[in-house]
């Protein structure tokens, strides 16, 4: 996965406590994006979904890199040990993402892309 150079990147121990500084790094990046209030909530849960779903992996951590855009956020996530993104999922995590995201795209190598539009 490239990194734009514009984009806003945190990597992150698979801690639970610390998905708090993620919900805020992400509120922080879409809030620049113009997102409104209700909007900025969703790309919370979003990634709380989402580092949920890699403290279930048993990993060590992971990156999270944030591109904001005039309307348009994309998050691309990579776990440290290489295992899928999603791999600890529970059932209805998948079915939040795509009701939240625009779009949802796991790549060959376990990452996971995450587009969310006006």
């Amino acid at each position: 996965m490239s990194i734009d150079k514009n984009a806003i990147s945190i990597e992150i121990p698979t801690v639970k406590d610390y998905s708090r500084i993620l919900r805020l790094t992400a509120a922080g990046a879409a809030d620049a994006c113009g997102f409104d209030i209700d909007m900025i909530e969703d790309v919370k849960v979003i990634v709380s979904e989402v580092f949920g779903s890699i403290l279930g992996t048993g990993g060590n951590g992971a990156v999270f890199s944030f591109l904001p855009n005039t309307g348009k956020l994309e998050i691309n996530i990579r776990t440290y040990n290489g295992e899928p993104v999603l791999k600890g999922a529970n059932e209805m995590t998948l079915p939040i993402l795509q009701a939240l995201a625009g779009s949802v795209e796991t790549s060959d190598v376990g990452g996971l892309k995450l587009v969310i539009e006006k």
